[in-house]
């Protein structure tokens, strides 16, 4: 009977496997960040785009105008759904998302020209879309119908606050006036 006693592993064996999994971890890092990032981002577009048809469905139940609008305060984007004759100053409920994601102004301010606009009431800018009573998307300038334009989109990015050396957009596209949406996301949002 042979009763070694040196089982296990040497020193040597540990440290190559610790090294090993240092460098393993070391790589892959960076990659998880950019991911969960990336999480954050579509989660906040998804939460956008139920908002979005949220209000459309709203509209149409309540045979009413209503109105979903945006602002970025305190570098937070916010949204509230409300009757379009409330005073924004006057909605109570403003739902906040994810503080490292922002609208992306440059992608999205092209067809917001006529829906961006000064409140002094709240002292800020802000962005809206509005329905009617049949939930189709008010288009006054029917600007959607043009075939240069054709489409209306709000469009997410991750803030300053965030490396952004990865530049992920993510956005909700309204293509027709009856209200048809799609989500899209980075050289598609452009």
């Amino acid at each position: 009977m042979n009763n070694n006693k040196n089982t296990g592993f040497s020193l040597i064996e540990v440290l190559v496997i610790v090294t090993f999994a240092s460098i393993s971890l070391a790589v892959s890092i960076p990659n998880m960040t950019s991911f969960v990032y990336r999480q954050r981002l579509n989660t906040a577009n998804r939460e956008i785009y139920n908002a979005i048809r949220s209000t459309q469905a709203e509209a149409a139940r309540r045979k009413e105008t209503w109105q979903i609008s945006f602002r970025q305060t305190s570098g937070y984007v916010e949204w509230a759904r409300h009757h379009k004759d409330t005073p924004l100053d006057q909605v109570v409920r403003w739902h906040q998302i994810d503080p490292d994601i922002q609208i992306d102004q440059a992608n999205t301010i092209d067809w917001w020209e006529t829906n961006y606009m000064f409140d002094p009431d709240i002292g800020d800018y802000f962005w809206f879309l509005r329905f009617d009573h049949n939930g189709h998307f008010l288009d006054p300038d029917r600007r959607i119908q043009d075939p240069s334009f054709n489409r209306a989109q709000i469009t997410l990015q991750l803030s300053n606050r965030v490396d952004r050396s990865d530049v992920a957009r993510r956005c909700t596209v309204i293509e027709t006036v009856i209200g048809a949406m799609r989500v899209e996301k980075d050289d598609n949002c452009r």
